[in-house]
């Protein structure tokens, strides 16, 4: 009886299907809802980031997290004060993986949004570029691509999030960036 119970598949809290839902809505959502295209595109990188820094950040902080996986040869040891020890590591790693978060991607897309909701258009950067290379997280093109765009003298790295279409390699293009946080909010083909 015993064995069955360890050999059957653990059930996900109805919490973390809620939590995995909304980080997947919140971004559709504001891209569905919010016009111009570029100022939801913007609102969504921002929620996107900012939800996963808070979820980071209270899962740190929650006195009730285990750190552990059961079955982990850490939990299986004998020694509590390894235990404590590795839970503190960890603990210490996640918050400070959400203050990371926090300080080097939230803050600059928050300010470009603060700017955007302040001056509208004309505190973002319109530029043409080539792209010199274009990676994607397996191949999920419509979630991140990180582009290297030429530019009259220089290359520069950017991230283009939750775009329908690929910014091919080669191909010169109308940029429409936000400056702080080096987010593409739109692009179209030069010349049109």
């Amino acid at each position: 009886m015993q064995e069955e119970h360890k050999m059957m598949p653990r059930k996900t809290s109805s919490k973390g299907k809620l939590i995995f839902l909304t980080n997947l809505a919140l971004p559709v959502l504001c891209l569905v809802f919010i016009r111009p295209e570029w100022a939801g595109r913007l609102v969504a990188v921002a929620a996107c980031f900012l939800f996963l820094t808070v979820v980071l950040l209270v899962y740190g902080f929650r006195p009730r997290s285990e750190f552990l996986h059961r079955n982990s040869k850490l939990a299986r040891s004998k020694s509590d004060r390894t235990k404590r020890n590795a839970r503190r590591v960890i603990r210490g790693m996640v918050i400070l993986s959400g203050v990371f978060l926090l300080v080097l991607v939230d803050r600059p897309i928050l300010e470009d949004c603060a700017s955007a909701i302040r001056l509208g258009r004309s505190c973002l950067v319109e530029t043409r570029g080539r792209v010199d290379d274009n990676d994607m997280i397996f191949g999920l093109y419509f979630l991140k691509q990180s582009l290297i765009i030429k530019e009259a003298q220089r290359s520069d790295g950017y991230t283009a999030m939750f775009f329908p279409r690929l910014a091919r390699v080669g191909t010169t293009y109308d940029f429409l960036i936000a400056p702080k946080s080096k987010v593409v909010l739109d692009w179209s083909s030069a010349g049109k």
